[in-house]
């Protein structure tokens, strides 16, 4: 059997992305945290960390969680979307004025975003 490109296989984080987002399914948070922290280790990206502080915050460590994608967003002012689910993050427990920052980061970028507006 021939093997193929790197480019052609699939990313190693989306496959833990989808093994943890099973493990949440199945309410078995602990191994979700470890799924998608396997897949930051192995390939970090917007989509394992927002997984990953998912994982967490339903494991009850919210402010590992908060701590997590925070990070993320010092090394990765860009990554929209991880800044957009931080402040819906902050909305949902309260924490609006945190919220408000994030969206103001995103409209710097971006003025004309809907979602940040």
């Amino acid at each position: 059997m021939q093997k193929r490109k790197a480019s052609q296989r699939p990313a190693a984080g989306a496959g833990y992305v989808v093994e943890g987002d099973a493990w949440i399914a199945q309410k078995d948070y602990a191994k979700a945290v470890r799924a998608y922290d396997m897949g930051y280790k192995t390939e970090p990206g917007s989509a394992v960390v927002r997984g990953l502080h998912r994982a967490l915050e339903l494991a009850g460590s919210q402010l590992e969680a908060d701590s997590r994608l925070e990070q993320w967003l010092k090394d990765n002012p860009a990554d929209k979307e991880a800044r957009l689910y931080l402040a819906d993050a902050y909305t949902r427990h309260g924490r609006d004025d945190l919220a408000v920052t994030q969206y103001e980061a995103v409209l710097k970028r971006d003025p004309g975003d809907l979602l940040a507006l």
